[in-house]
């Protein structure tokens, strides 16, 4: 059974620009290339407490992301990319409906007490205005491990979303104010996921979210 996640730190960042359609979306759509890590083959094991960034750009250099995988795996035996990635999908489909159907019984055990704040505040003002959002997740088109840092036994992954969205906003008088009725949306987002391996609590939080580019 995929493990649900929970969040301490969620970046607000929700695009209300889309369609509520039913269905398999339009054959038209682009489809982006997906984001891929090169595999290095033969891994060398590190010691998990030498590990840094997978990010070659960071101050502390640039570990393959191969490797800090498998040190996390040797940290805790349970890891695996495969099980991590399928509960992240379930944690992407809960979030984002939840929010767009303002949710906040959903909501509030996966969200800190600030970042909930921000999103009742969003949520309220919908309701004030009187405004209905329209949303629809279509599928997740792929979800791919993208960067990786372990300082001791605090992990943090970085996962590539790429999602076929529907979403748009009505008023009061039921006129579109906001999104696009007419097309559904292939949306990239980056998703960073943050564990303590050696806690007992197997879950991940969700710490950060933002834009991807093509």
């Amino acid at each position: 059974m995929l493990e649900i996640l929970f969040f301490l730190g969620l970046a607000v960042y929700f695009f209300i620009r889309y369609r509520d359609v039913l269905g398999k979306p339009p054959e038209d759509i682009p489809t982006q290339k997906p984001f891929s890590f090169e595999d290095k083959g033969n891994v060398i094991t590190l010691n998990p407490d030498e590990v840094t960034s997978s990010d070659p750009s960071s101050p502390a250099g640039g570990a393959s992301l191969a490797h800090i995988l498998k040190a996390m795996a040797t940290i805790d035996p349970s890891f695996s990319e495969k099980s991590f990635l399928g509960g992240s999908k379930e944690a992407f489909k809960l979030i984002v409906t939840a929010f767009a159907a303002g949710d906040k019984e959903t909501l509030a055990p996966l969200l800190s007490p600030d970042v909930f704040k921000t999103f009742c505040k969003t949520i309220d003002q919908r309701a004030k205005n009187k405004e209905t959002v329209h949303f629809t997740l279509h599928r997740i088109r792929d979800a791919i491990v993208n960067q990786a840092m372990l300082q001791g036994s605090q992990a943090t992954i970085d996962v590539i979303f790429d999602s076929d969205q529907a979403e748009f906003v009505k008023d009061a008088g039921g006129n579109v104010i906001d999104g696009d009725a007419d097309h559904i949306i292939e949306v990239r987002d980056i998703w960073s996921f943050a564990r303590d391996l050696k806690a007992p609590n197997p879950n991940w939080s969700l710490v950060a979210v933002r834009a991807g580019s093509a």
